[in-house]
């Protein structure tokens, strides 16, 4: 009953964060960075030494073209600082709207170029992630991708994206890169009650259906929907329930109340709604899905009228899911998260992606932990005791470890950042806070033991009076071989 999203080019319609249909704006005004951070050499004992790790092009980048009708390359220059010899690894995510080859070349500030390799990017609705161990022949300064040899139509566009550059002390025997990946699926509801497009016009009434999902999670629930006179008054509704709890104390995973002078607000195309409720599942198994106008006036002219999905419009729930991948100890592998062999040492870096997935990422929290799709980040519940948590799993012992974080809001003093190597024993990381200025946080340590995990917990402070994030949120790990 998977089937793959192939409808993942419009992705940007996702983005509905307000009730004025400015969801387009999510893709809109992309900030590229460039950020670096040390070459491991023995004896350092922390990760600040000198250039070895350069990135671009956020997650979110994956649904904003950079070659198109008329642009037919994309660059970053001086991200190399390359000499005779020296080898790189380089990682980029990519997808195309038909079959496309992009050719990736260094450039030398007197303009002589150094072929990187060819890619054949695929029309993917979800795109791929390529790998090139090279060595360069000289001092190379830029990075461009270029398209190769192929006809340009309107819809031919190349997206890139997670573009990392890793300065490596070999080429030879280096183990396989392991990429924290998220695969998109659509998924129908099934069993449960029959259709009836007309059953919440009769009071007290609750529509019920199933779906089974893969290791993952929920994202979003779509529904079809009309608004029938004035849809009723009062509070619908829609509910993910564990179906494994005795009957009468099944567990509500997750609820979201609207009105039907809100429904607007979740418009995603004409007649169909799509409902944030993200609900992670480290197994698998079967959800229940309801809606329910137990608190609301109804009528035969006054109610919401359900559309089918499905050949025989069977399904009143559509789901969008995801799945997730593990490492060799069977722990979960963040999205952005990539784990790759320098020579003689290996490195772990997380990042958060800036985007709705960046949910699924979070271990555990309390309140109401929700992803802000203005700004791009996850943003909970402004009230003292509020907190989410991150596991990352280093997939081996660590030798050193470091965490850097920056606050979404401007607020004295409003973030507490601790760590803890069992979830029960906490230390707090420091932070500079400049006037008027977020707090930031940049903190470095080495492992206590043979420990192979941290979990880092955000929680609000004692100061403050707003919902509370990070804007930004990276942790990297050196592990010995």
């Amino acid at each position: 009953m998977y089937i793959k999203f192939e409808a993942m080019k419009h992705w940007k319609k996702i983005s509905v964060f307000s009730s004025e249909n400015t969801r387009f704006l999510v893709a809109v005004g992309i900030l590229v960075f460039a950020f670096w951070v040390n070459l491991p050499s023995k004896g350092r004992e922390d990760v600040k030494v000198i250039k070895s790790v350069a990135s671009f092009g956020a997650f979110w980048e994956k649904y904003q073209p950079v070659i198109y009708l008329g642009i037919d390359s994309f660059e970053k220059k001086d991200i190399l600082d390359s000499q005779a010899g020296d080898a790189y690894r380089l990682v980029f995510g990519a997808r195309a709207d038909d079959d496309q080859i992009v050719e990736v070349v260094a450039r030398s500030q007197n303009g002589k170029e150094f072929s990187i390799g060819k890619f054949e990017i695929k029309k993917e609705s979800d795109g791929g992630t390529f790998e090139k161990i090279f060595v360069a022949d000289g001092k190379y300064q830029d990075l461009i991708f270029k398209r190769n040899g192929k006809e340009v139509l309107p819809e031919s566009r190349i997206y890139i994206y997670n573009v990392r550059l890793t300065r490596l002390e070999r080429v030879s025997n280096l183990d396989k890169t392991i990429f924290g990946k998220t695969d998109i699926l659509n998924v129908g509801s099934f069993d449960g009650d029959a259709y009836d497009a007309e059953v919440l016009s009769r009071k007290g009434k609750t529509v019920s259906q199933f779906v089974e999902i893969e290791k993952g999670g929920i994202l979003f629930v779509d529904m079809k929907i009309e608004k029938v006179g004035n849809g009723g008054g009062g509070k619908y509704r829609i509910s993910i329930k564990d179906p494994s709890k005795e009957k009468g104390k099944k567990k509500y995973l997750k609820s979201l109340n609207f009105d039907s002078k809100s429904l607007g607000k979740y418009a995603k195309d004409e007649g169909l709604y799509r409902f944030e409720l993200p609900v992670y599942s480290k197994n698998g198994g079967k959800y229940e899905l309801e809606i329910s106008n137990s608190e609301v006036e109804v009528d035969s002219g006054n109610y919401l009228k359900l559309g089918g999905f499905g050949d025989g419009q069977e399904s009143f729930f559509n789901v969008i899911a995801t799945k997730y991948y593990e490492d060799s100890n069977g722990e979960r592998i963040l999205t952005n998260a990539v784990f790759e062999d320098l020579g003689s040492e290996y490195l772990y870096c997380y990042e958060n992606n800036g985007y709705v997935t960046d949910l699924l990422d979070v271990f555990e929290s309390n309140e109401s932990l929700q992803y802000d799709w203005f700004r791009n980040s996850l943003r909970n519940t402004g009230k003292k005791g509020s907190f989410y948590t991150y596991k990352i799993d280093t997939v081996k012992p660590f030798k050193s470890f470091r965490i850097e974080a920056k606050q979404l809001e401007i607020e004295k003093d409003q973030i507490k950042i601790e760590y803890s190597f069992d979830n029960e024993n906490w230390k707090n990381l420091t932070y500079v806070q400049e006037k008027n200025g977020p707090q930031i946080f940049d903190h470095s340590f080495s492992n206590e033991g043979n420990h192979d995990a941290v979990f880092i917990r955000v929680g609000y402070g004692d100061d403050g009076s707003s919902a509370f994030g990070l804007e930004k949120f990276k942790v990297t790990a050196y592990i010995s071989k």
